[in-house]
């Protein structure tokens, strides 16, 4: 039997004679900031079957080779890398270390012998924590809640051109709002009117990850997506669990049969929210923001 290091075994010293089992979460190109056209690291992301998460990085001219040869989803055998400290790049998990790929790291698929292994893995930070975050600039967040709003894209023009963006609003199981900026080709992923029909009963559960928290120009703070960043419809976590159920639950109780149209108002100083119940035939889930229950 091949015997491999779970990830929270792995130190500093361990490396190229080790082996890890691992699932690729996620892959991406981080850019850099004064070229946004120009890759200064290709960045991995992984699980182990206990669901901790290791970033990987490697050298942006072997994007190409690892494009290819890996799939997201599957399930490898790994070896041949090294282990360090994350360096200068956003993490997109709490682990301390990183792997770093090469051209000779070894992968070998096992995900047809690995049908048991841990599906999804995400770091939910609580809506209630998320201000702290903008203490930790360079960790980036994953967040859960059910889906209250969804704006139509609109064009922005930013520093790096024009762009599109899409409004957000999640709710966890206190009922406590979140809005998140989506850009580019997340924003265009997100449709409302095809989340509206993916949910189970009434409820549309997102997980989003690798998130950035800033400080907002009036205070607070706010979100947004990076190019780490991942969803997944209805996640199976316990958190996710919970949201579910706490508004399932609360919308049975209040408002059988009655969708809501959540009219946001802001303020100077604090944002106020308006509901005005409306029948379901009345109700789209689109340009006009639409939930099951209200906060």
């Amino acid at each position: 039997m091949v015997t491999h290091k779970l990830l929270l075994d792995v130190g500093a010293n361990d490396g190229l004679h080790t082996l890890l089992k691992l699932r690729l979460v996620h892959a991406w190109g981080s850019y850099g900031l004064k070229d946004p056209s120009l890759i200064f690291n290709y960045c991995t992301l992984w699980n182990d079957e206990e669901g901790t998460l290791i970033q990987g990085l490697a050298p942006p001219n072997l994007t190409d080779h690892f494009s290819a040869l890996l799939q997201l989803g599957n399930v490898y055998f790994v070896s041949g890398f090294r282990v360090q400290p994350p360096g200068p790049v956003y993490r997109s998990c709490s682990h301390k270390l990183a792997i770093v790929l090469s051209i000779d790291t070894k992968f070998e698929d096992v995900t047809a012998s690995s049908p048991n292994f841990c599906p999804e893995a995400f770091e939910f930070v609580p809506f209630s924590s998320l201000h702290s975050r903008i203490r930790s600039p360079s960790y980036l967040t994953d967040v859960v809640g059910s889906v209250v709003s969804v704006t139509g894209l609109s064009h922005t023009f930013t520093t790096f051109g024009d762009n599109v963006r899409r409004e957000l609003v999640l709710q966890n199981e206190s009922h406590m709002l979140l809005d998140i900026t989506l850009w580019g080709d997340i924003a265009r992923a997100v449709d409302g009117e095809e989340l509206a029909f993916l949910g189970r009963d009434g409820v549309v559960v997102l997980a989003l990850g690798s998130l950035k928290v800033t400080a907002a120009t009036r205070g607070g703070f706010a979100l947004s997506n990076t190019p780490g960043t991942r969803i997944l419809l209805e996640p199976s976590s316990d958190m996710a669990d919970v949201i579910r159920s706490a508004i399932t639950h609360r919308g049975l109780q209040l408002l059988p049969r009655l969708l809501l149209l959540r009219i946001r108002v802001r303020k100077l100083l604090r944002r106020s929210w308006t509901c005005v119940v409306l029948p379901p035939s009345m109700c789209v889930f689109g340009d006009v923001a639409c939930c099951f229950c209200c906060s």
